[in-house]
């Protein structure tokens, strides 16, 4: 069509060195809509002047071909007069859908321009394919194609169809930070929306990929960077896709962070009031954070300062501060006062959540009518909302009145939190498992998450139901509750099976950024049975019906850049579990200290040392052994190139573990890098270690050490772990397994 268009427009200037001096009128067919009146109003020469030549007609045809009223023009000449013939876009009769497999025509339908009754406009058509791609990416789809055809239906009408070919979901499988020297990957990762989905989840609906977010994040870790003083700092990302999964990395470059060097107060204002307790509280914890700047900490004093100078009556002014360098890089904060008027709540409205209960959202605010009202508080709500999973945005609008503020929240919710999963899992102790689960996490609107689950290996058959809620105002403390029932078949180990059904709570707590407790208990009911042989006692023991209560608290401290492939930082975790006499069957003590480092060589390489220590302590609180399932144990992914439970005494082939155990681990690591998708990941390890103590034998410390190398392949479906150890120091009854093989990470 634009070929005919461009020749016949050529045709005409053509003719114009020889037929521009005669004079024609103009006649035109084909219009059944359109009126010769309505055809004058699409373009700027006279139709009706019998004065026309080759140059207006020219003019004419440009016109009509640049509306969408018009669909083709052909032209003729003839003597004294010229003829254009055109066809009228049609009118659409109906729009269809083909192909729209996961996303109904309604949801579709609500995003076109185009619509029935209207004439078919090609420029509309382009905006909508926009439309629709962007409803497919939301969800995950980002490789959908959509191709627009059309059908006749009467002379004048056709029908428009829309074939869709959805392909596959994009999952994002890998979230990868380069160049986080100053935070870790858990601090950075909680700051943005998109989240990589389960390292072993096959078939899943939720965290599917969509790039429209990407920018969004990307701003909030800048932001997040400036706020915590990297003034300069850079954030970039990139895709690297392979068929429908996706490694998203971000390339940051922090540059230099400012410290606070002083807080000056010459404003006049500050003769009339004493701040020195403010100040000095401000200075203090400028100190504690090694003087680095802190937005937080500077919008707090702001608003303590500002409450401060309207309880002494001062409602006229407000104060701010000014960030001034200094010859050495640093900063110093002056606070100055400014005419102006600090504004109280009236009224505060919630609008946009059709799912999330407003309650839920209300609970969420640290403001309420009759507050006081800063500009740091409009900016901690929004990121306070926006952290929330169930909140993709929210748009901050504020109306004041004198010295009133009406403030409204537009929420823009993410209404995909409901997840299936269906999951295989292979691991090196416990071989091949099946998992399938079924969770949400903003369940009924109360932006609590449930998370149902049924778990099957060669050893256990567990089922396991959690409700996670978050107290009102404060976002920092998860309460967990949970309820279960554990099938386990311990024959070819402990020689009996296990039943235990019982109930939970714990309560987690982010004390700082890098620091989380944990805190609860557990209630079982274990019935021990099937034993294999009766006339050993460390068998008969454990056959029978107990209850336990045990009682945990644990504490983490944790740096490390990254989830599952870390280079740099610290892990250090301590753990205790308490399960008292009087209130228990089987009362005994736990405790668990682990020690992991990190430490890159430079900023440009991939490789790194590591040095991982553990150790653990269990007794008995009374004149009871230790049950063996309740011993510890070593072998298998805790100590590589031995068996899973095949470091420590035996009795009769029965598994015996041992009330006491360390290990220490030196290793080297590094990737190898194939090509944008698809890296090994290698680690050269020295291990070594003991476990001792059992009640039911006596095993002395003997020390065991093992050296191998273990490869990570980054697949599309999950990381797979190969292992290759052997042992060095080994006890004769120790049992050696040099190849190990896992769904996940090797460490």
């Amino acid at each position: 069509m634009k070929f005919i268009k461009y020749l016949l427009i050529f045709s005409i200037t053509l003719l114009q060195p020889i037929s521009h001096v005669y004079s024609k009128s103009l006649i035109i067919t084909g219009n059944d809509r359109l009126s010769n009146d309505d055809i004058q109003t699409l373009t700027s020469i006279d139709i009706f002047s019998e004065n026309l030549n080759d140059d207006s007609l020219n003019t004419i045809v440009k016109d009509l071909y640049k509306s969408e009223l018009i669909d083709s023009i052909n032209f003729t000449e003839k003597d004294g007069f010229y003829k254009i013939n055109i066809s009228e876009t049609k009118v659409i009769n109906e729009i269809y859908f083909n192909g729209n497999l996961r996303v109904k025509d309604e949801l579709l339908k609500s995003s076109l321009n185009t619509q029935p009754g209207n004439i078919f406009q090609k420029s509309l058509i382009n905006n909508d394919i926009k439309n629709l791609k962007l409803i497919y990416a939301s969800k995950g789809f980002n490789n959908t194609t959509i191709n627009v055809s059309t059908e006749h239906f009467s002379q004048n009408k056709i029908n428009v169809i829309f074939q869709v070919t959805e392909r596959n979901i994009t999952k994002l499988k890998r979230l990868i930070f380069k160049g986080n020297n100053s935070f870790s990957y858990d601090q950075l990762s909680s700051r943005i929306k998109v989240k990589p989905k389960g390292i072993i989840s096959f078939i899943s609906t939720a965290n599917n990929f969509d790039q429209g977010i990407l920018r969004f994040d990307q701003n909030n870790l800048i932001s997040f960077y400036k706020k915590k003083g990297f003034f300069d700092i850079k954030v970039e990302y990139s895709l690297s896709q392979q068929k429908e999964n996706v490694s998203l990395t971000y390339f940051i470059n922090e540059g230099n962070r400012a410290k606070i060097s002083n807080l000056i107060n010459n404003d006049e204002l500050f003769t009339q009031i004493n701040i020195d307790d403010l100040k000095n509280k401000f200075l203090k914890d400028i100190s504690k954070n090694n003087n680095f700047y802190d937005q937080d900490l500077i919008d707090s004093l702001i608003k303590d300062l500002n409450t401060y100078l309207v309880s002494q009556g001062f409602f006229n002014q407000v104060i701010d501060y000014q960030l001034n360098s200094e010859p050495d890089g640093n900063y110093f904060l002056s606070l100055v006062s400014r005419p102006g008027q600090v504004k109280k709540l009236r009224s505060l409205e919630l609008f946009g959540n059709n799912i999330t209960k407003q309650k839920t959202l209300l609970s969420k605010l640290e403001i309420e009518p009759g507050d006081y009202i800063f500009d740091s508080d409009l900016e901690q709500t929004r990121e306070r909302f926006e952290k929330l999973k169930y909140v993709n945005t929210v748009k901050i609008n504020s109306i004041e009145e004198n010295e009133y503020i009406d403030l409204q929240l537009e929420i823009d919710e993410n209404t995909k939190s409901g997840n299936l999963l269906l999951a295989g899992s292979v691991s090196g102790d416990t071989g091949l498992g099946f998992n399938l689960g079924l969770s949400d996490f903003n369940f009924l609107g109360s932006g609590n998450e449930i998370d149902s689950s049924f778990n099957i290996n060669q050893e256990s058959t567990l089922f396991n139901v959690s409700l996670t809620t978050y107290p009102i105002n404060n976002s920092k403390i998860r309460n967990i509750y949970q309820i279960f029932n554990d099938e386990k078949d311990l024959t070819n180990s402990f020689g009996f099976k296990l039943r235990e059904v019982g109930f939970g709570y714990n309560i987690l707590f982010d004390f700082s950024n890098n620091v989380s407790i944990n805190s609860g208990f557990i209630f079982k009911s274990i019935k021990g049975h099937s034993a294999t042989n009766s006339s050993v006692t460390s068998i008969t023991d454990n056959i029978g019906n107990f209850d336990d209560i045990s009682f945990s608290l644990s504490v983490n401290y944790n740096t490390l850049n990254d989830f599952m492939f870390p280079t740099q930082g610290y892990l250090n975790s301590f753990a205790l579990t308490y399960t008292p006499e009087g209130l228990s069957d089987n009362s005994r003590y736990e405790i668990y200290l682990r020690n992991n480092n990190y430490i890159k060589f430079s900023e440009y390489t991939k490789n790194y040392a590591f040095l991982f220590n553990n150790y653990s302590k269990s007794e008995s609180l009374n004149s009871s052994n230790l049950k063996t399932v309740n011993a510890l144990s070593l072998g298998g992914l805790n100590f590589k190139g031995f068996d899973y439970r095949g470091i420590g005494p035996f009795e009769s082939n029965i598994y015996l573990g041992g009330n006491e155990s360390f290990t220490s681990t030196v290793g080297y690591g590094g990737s190898f890098i194939f090509d944008e998708s698809d890296n090994v990941m290698f680690k050269l390890f020295y291990t070594t270690g003991s476990l001792w103590g059992s009640d039911y034998q006596k095993s002395d410390f003997e020390l065991r050490s093992s050296a191998g190398v273990s490869l990570d392949f980054i697949t599309p479906i999950a990381p797979i772990s190969l292992t290759y150890a052997v042992p060095i120091e080994k006890n004769s009854s120790d049992k050696v397994k040099n190849f190990n093989f896992t769904i996940g990470t090797s460490f």
